[in-house]
């Protein structure tokens, strides 16, 4: 094909091209993005160029203390935070959303400073993890203290570790001028 052919075919198929990436590349990006987000999940890591391995979380590293370490870091049996990860398409445009109030901290890590209620509840919880532990441990000790705590809130402070699942990828972007490439050759070619 000559160069004049193929800025013909360019021209004749302006129109659908135009159209093609207005309306139905957003969608297609939105797609496979939400896609490569959620395998950070599954690959426990981000993929930029290279996955980068996450650090993994204290109750992963405890499997007989802990039912809930079955579960990868940042998973758990409903995956809330990954399965709040979706795009919003439009005209030209496409935007990746997690509406979890948690997912920030988790993607960027830093520091953490909350203030907890002390419960009732929380305090029958102290009572029974500090009767489970060993006797006279330091474990039990800081549940006892936890649970004759006179205190009405708890500060809480430490450092979230980052643990990145969106954000600028060198091989999603790939993935997506791929799709833009395959879409627009089947395009000329068809016509």
């Amino acid at each position: 094909m000559t160069p004049e052919e193929f800025f013909k075919k360019i021209k004749n198929n302006l129109g659908e091209i135009k159209r093609f990436i207005d309306r139905d590349m957003p969608r297609v990006a939105g797609k496979l993005a939400v896609d490569h987000y959620k395998d950070s999940f599954r690959n426990q890591g981000f993929t930029d160029k290279t996955l980068a391995k996450w650090q993994p979380s204290k109750r992963t590293l405890y499997p007989d203390r802990h039912a809930s370490s079955q579960y990868g870091t940042l998973l758990s049996a409903r995956n809330e935070l990954m399965e709040a990860i979706t795009y919003r398409a439009g005209l030209g445009f496409t935007i990746i959303l997690n509406d979890k109030e948690y997912a920030e901290i988790h993607n960027e890590g830093g520091p953490v400073n909350i203030n907890v209620t002390v419960t009732p509840k929380m305090r029958k919880f102290a009572w029974a993890k500090h009767f489970s532990a060993e006797k006279d441990s330091e474990e039990a000790a800081k549940w006892k203290g936890m649970a004759l705590t006179k205190k009405s809130m708890l500060n809480i402070k430490f450092t979230m570790p980052q643990r990145q699942f969106i954000g600028e990828s060198e091989k999603l972007n790939t993935r997506i001028a791929d799709k833009v490439e395959e879409k627009i050759t089947n395009l000329l070619n068809n016509n």
